[in-house]
This record gives C-alpha cells, sequence and structure tokens, in this order.
C-alpha cells in the first residue's frame, strides 16, 4: 500500500536543503562495534538531520526535517521505556 507525501516532505531523489552540509555524525551510544548501526548527523542552520549505514557511509543517507526528527526520537524513547 502506498500513501501520497504529505505537505513538506520531499520526492525521491530530492535532498531539502541543507543536506549536502550534515556535519557531527555520530553513533548512538547503544551501538555494538562488531554489529550493524547507524551514524547521525545534523545541520542546525538548515533544520535537518541525516541518517546513515556506518560501515557504507557512502550509500544513501535519509534525511528528516528536524521536526520529524523530534517525533521519531520521542516514539522511540517511549517504547524502550516500555520494556
Amino acid at each position: 500500500m502506498t500513501r501520497p507525501l504529505g505537505q513538506g516532505h520531499q520526492f525521491p531523489g530530492v535532498l531539502p536543503q541543507g543536506a549536502d552540509q550534515l556535519t557531527g555524525w555520530h553513533k548512538a551510544a547503544y551501538s555494538d562495534p562488531n554489529q550493524s548501526c547507524v551514524e547521525v548527523g545534523y545541520n542546525t542552520a538548515a533544520h535537518v538531520v541525516g541518517v546513515r549505514d556506518t560501515k557504507n557511509r557512502t550509500a544513501a543517507t535519509l534525511v528528516f526535517s528536524g521536526s520529524a526528527w523530534r517525533k521519531f526520537i520521542s516514539h522511540a524513547a517511549g517504547h524502550r521505556q516500555e520494556r
């Protein structure tokens, strides 16, 4: 099932403004050095956050608006506390 993109979402292959200037890449504190993990980078001026594969940094980067990222983190943190 597919859904149309909501207002403010980007089409595949189109980078949001500032996505090419992500900095501050870091792995999560819970990352295992021998397992698959991701890194998070940001561009505070453009209000975007990027997520990439630590083992293949030149592959595609997923880019989210700052507000979408905050919603994701809030949701993920809530589920972690339920365990």
